[in-house]
């Protein structure tokens, strides 16, 4: 069971619609955080993602929940050090903390 994040930008205030948006990673059971990075967009690292969600836009869950940054850092970071890490070739990297940087697309 997992459950996957998004970054809105520019949400319509009548109709709710964003035409900007991006998936911010996946938390599922018994793994580490899966944050996707996207390096055509600059967005490598967890850094990278810290920046663009504090200067703008909005976090929320696949449910269409709102998320706070800080319930996301959260989230991401601490988590159960007994995790499994990702290992399949979409896994870049392994970030310092419980997340793994993943590039490409998530289910």
């Amino acid at each position: 069971m997992g459950t996957n994040f998004y970054w809105i930008k520019n949400k319509c205030d009548h109709c709710g619609h964003s035409p900007e948006h991006r998936h911010i990673g996946k938390s599922s059971t018994g793994w580490c955080f899966a944050l996707h990075v996207i390096p055509e967009e600059g967005i490598n690292s967890l850094e990278d993602w810290l920046v663009r969600l504090a200067a703008e836009g909005s976090i929320v869950d696949e449910y269409d929940e709102p998320i706070t940054l800080e319930d996301l850092i959260r989230i991401i970071t601490q988590r159960d050090n007994n995790r499994k890490r990702h290992e399949d070739d979409s896994c870049i990297d392994h970030g310092s903390g419980t997340w793994d940087l993943i590039k490409g697309n998530f289910s």
